[in-house]
């Protein structure tokens, strides 16, 4: 056998083509572990950020106190307790007259808007993504009993958009509650009532421009509202229900809770007079009235207080109802509205 000399380029080429490849491979070995420690410090960083809000979440509803719930509440940020000002749970007295006024004018209309006794009642609910489906279930459930109203009918309007902005804003949020609303139906002039529960989804720590913010994003969103449906009579505000066991991180407490003062700052506006609807919208048939929807916002969860619910009302999100949660949420709605002194009357059958 002849031995050939190796070529001193064709080795070097061999030992710098080991090389590169070695250091390939330790390039790559080095990213994975830069990855994988990535993913640890992320998970890491996650669940810190989660039991740091999860903290502050119970330190916060440990401090809360049901805004209708006068007798215990004290201040809470410098803010007193009562649905409405001055520490109560009613409307000012003017307010309840004018309330009253307008509940009494509530009757079956007909696709013209005219007063007709086969006629119908339409109620448009206006809603966050994880209320969807709540009013159709309450809708099956009051139609099979006698003690409602027949003509009553309540149109879904709960939207994707988490924010109230959408409804300050879209044209196709309206269009679309519009189209709701035919596909009952019903003509928008035969709506008389509209029901407002919508979460302020820019929180602010500070919570006079939390007030201030959402009370005007609200009468904003009112304004729309009366536009599409100019025959209506009441406005029922609600603020949302707890987000204490929210997965969501985006929305969490304090926000839910807090909503419920900017609800009652645009009712007091009403109530002083500085917030009027009819003279700058001339398609209306008369001056709507807002007044307190259901206050559905408890710290508990033992599923034995009227809006209390437990863990398996919920989906996986800690927002959304179960079917289970949706069923008990149109049994607490029907007590709610047959026995609320501003809504028995056009709910419960004469």
């Amino acid at each position: 056998m002849v031995d050939y000399p190796v070529n001193p380029v064709t080795q070097n080429e061999v030992l710098k083509n080991n090389s590169v490849d070695r250091l390939k491979i330790f390039k790559m070995i080095l990213s994975g572990v830069i990855l994988i420690t990535l993913i640890v410090l992320v998970l890491v960083y996650r669940n810190k950020k989660e039991d740091d809000i999860e903290s502050a979440q119970a330190d916060i509803i440990a401090q809360a106190v049901e805004l209708n719930n006068i007798e215990e509440f004290s201040l809470y940020k410098e803010q007193s307790g009562g649905l409405y000002q001055g520490g109560s749970n009613q409307p000012q007295l003017a307010q309840r007259v004018k309330i009253q006024k307008q509940l009494e004018q509530i009757q079956p209309l007909n696709g013209d808007g005219v007063a007709d006794s086969s006629g119908k009642i339409g109620i448009v609910f206006v809603g966050d993504p994880y209320t969807k489906g709540e009013i159709e279930v309450l809708n099956d459930y009051v139609q099979q009993d006698s003690n409602v109203d027949p003509s009553l009918v309540f149109i879904d309007g709960s939207e994707d958009k988490f924010d109230t902005s959408y409804w300050e804003k879209s044209l196709f949020a309206w269009e679309n509650l519009a189209q709701n609303v035919i596909n009952e139906n019903l003509t928008t002039k035969q709506v008389q009532i509209i029901w407002i529960n919508l979460s302020l989804a820019d929180y602010e720590v500070n919570l006079e421009d939390n007030i201030a913010n959402y009370s005007q994003s609200l009468e904003k969103i009112i304004k729309n509202a009366l536009v599409n449906f100019p025959n209506s009579r009441v406005v029922y505000l609600s603020s949302p229900r707890s987000a204490s066991n929210s997965k969501d991180l985006e929305y969490i407490e304090p926000n839910s809770y807090e909503s419920a003062f900017g609800v009652r700052e645009v009712i007091k506006r009403q109530e002083e007079g500085s917030l009027k609807f009819k003279e700058n919208n001339q398609m209306l048939d008369s001056e709507p009235v807002l007044v307190w929807g259901p206050y559905i916002w408890t710290k508990s969860y033992d599923g034995v207080k009227d809006f209390s619910y437990t863990s398996d009302n919920y989906e996986d999100d800690g927002l959304t109802f179960s079917t289970s949660g949706k069923q008990r949420f149109a049994v607490d709605l029907y007590e709610f509205w047959s026995k609320y002194e501003y809504g028995k009357s056009w709910f419960l059958a004469n």
